[in-house]
């Protein structure tokens, strides 16, 4: 029994990692995605060509935008992080202008993916109208083009947060 117990285990991990995928088709290729249960991945939502919905949790829904862009766009950390008062000065304009509240800037980081694609990740948690959120950005490069995804949940769905960072993860590109 201990062995059977044993091989479903590690069954369960091992479809998590690399279990069911969806294709998302574009007029730049095709980008492979992990398929989580009970998440939603709808075309074409208000100019997004790609939103990956989670349930509904705590009243709302987190996303997740996909974008895949035509060209390659060269990233140098340094930059990017030189770039991060850049960042946060778009930020703040756009919080003053909605009457958001910045709480912090989650720090820039480079990393590399399950599928050896580099990750540029960078972010923001802000108050909204009485409820706390977390926006996170990540610019990943993919086969001549960049893909640019980006994540929102409220921060009582910090579970979505998770589930984010298995999609970027496993995130790839085919011709």
């Amino acid at each position: 029994m201990k062995y059977l117990w044993l091989m479903f285990l590690c069954w369960q991990v091992a479809e998590g990692s690399v279990g069911k995928r969806l294709q998302l088709k574009g007029s730049q290729g095709i980008v492979t995605v992990p398929a989580l249960a009970d998440w939603r991945l709808e075309k074409n939502v208000m100019g997004l060509p790609f939103v990956y919905f989670s349930p509904k949790l705590n009243g709302e829904r987190s996303n997740l935008s996909i974008i895949s862009t035509s060209s390659e766009i060269e990233f140098q950390s340094l930059k990017l992080k030189q770039d991060q008062k850049s960042y946060m000065a778009g930020k703040l304009a756009w919080a003053k202008k909605v009457n958001a509240e910045i709480i912090r800037q989650k720090p820039f980081k480079v990393w590399v993916n399950e599928f050896g694609l580099k990750v540029h990740q960078i972010g923001i948690e802000y108050r909204y109208n009485l409820k706390n959120y977390s926006e996170v950005s990540y610019f990943i490069g993919c086969e001549k083009r960049t893909l640019i995804l980006k994540s929102l949940n409220l921060d009582s769905n910090s579970q979505h947060q998770r589930s984010f960072e298995t999609i970027v993860n496993e995130i790839n590109c085919e011709s």
